[in-house]
């Protein structure tokens, strides 16, 4: 990990950091515009790769929060890198105590800039605003009425991203969980990502799991709509009973818990 702020050479902050390209690709292009994104920094990084020779590290900047116009790509200057971690004078990183003094600049080493980066991440975090909808609701708003309906083995929203949203916010007795491996145990023709069931996705070529997805689109739907019509009040148990948990039973699922059978199909 570069120091990337490296203080103790005047006129070589960031030097490990040099500007590739600021691009788009790969990364989130919708943003405010006017708000040019730093280019010598990392945020909200999506996607790392290193060069052939071993000099180089790109990092994709993806603008997952939309705070800029753009995302980048950032280039790693690895040797310099190196160099830095190989200095004798940087000495243990601060404990949680340290106090940076005011007569100096400050000291910034890899354990700080991870801190910084994780925190400063967790403004487009939905778990840093989940305590916010009921358990704690910030000043003069009214807690908020919540149904959260989740996968098992949803492989674009991954369980465990579920499990620290739904723990942050105290909501897993408002939590409706489909249990994807028993539909999948009943009809291994219905896709294996089940994260577009409540849009009605296309199931695949046959007659069995366009019934089965369309019955657990249903499902969702009808109970989103009753909550709706309740205004917040009525949480019903989707029908088929026995693909849905409302409320979640049991622990909160910490796995991938993907179905990985068909993958070898598909390669």
């Amino acid at each position: 990990m570069p120091n990337t702020s490296d203080t103790h050479r005047p006129g070589h902050r960031g030097r490990a950091l040099a500007v590739a390209a600021a691009t788009t690709i790969a990364a989130c292009g919708f943003g405010e515009s006017g708000i040019a994104p730093p280019i010598d920094r990392f945020f909200f990084p999506a996607s790392i790769a290193v060069d052939p020779t071993g000099d180089w590290l790109y990092v994709v900047n993806s603008n997952s929060d939309l705070r800029y116009n753009a995302g980048t790509v950032v280039a790693v200057d690895l040797r310099l890198a190196r160099e830095d971690r190989a200095r004798a004078d940087w000495g243990p990183c601060p404990t949680s105590a340290y106090v940076p003094p005011l007569s100096g600049p400050s000291r910034l080493c890899c354990q700080d800039f991870i801190d910084q980066l994780e925190w400063g991440n967790q403004r487009g975090s939905p778990v840093a605003y989940a305590p916010h909808l009921r358990k704690a609701p910030l000043p003069g708003v009214p807690a908020k009425s919540v149904i959260y309906q989740f996968n098992k083995g949803d492989q674009s929203a991954p369980n465990p991203n579920t499990t620290a949203i739904l723990r942050a916010g105290d909501l897993a007795d408002r939590a409706t969980f489909y249990r994807h491996d028993l539909a999948f145990a009943a009809d291994p023709t219905i896709p294996i990502n089940p994260h577009r069931f409540l849009l009605g996705q296309p199931a695949s070529t046959t007659a069995s799991a366009r019934l089965l997805v369309a019955a657990i689109t249903r499902a969702y739907q009808d109970q989103i709509a009753t909550f709706f019509a309740s205004d917040g009040t009525k949480i019903i148990h989707p029908q088929p009973a026995g693909l849905f948990e409302t409320p979640i039973a049991g622990a909160l699922p910490e796995g991938l818990n993907f179905i990985t059978t068909r993958y070898r199909e598909r390669c």
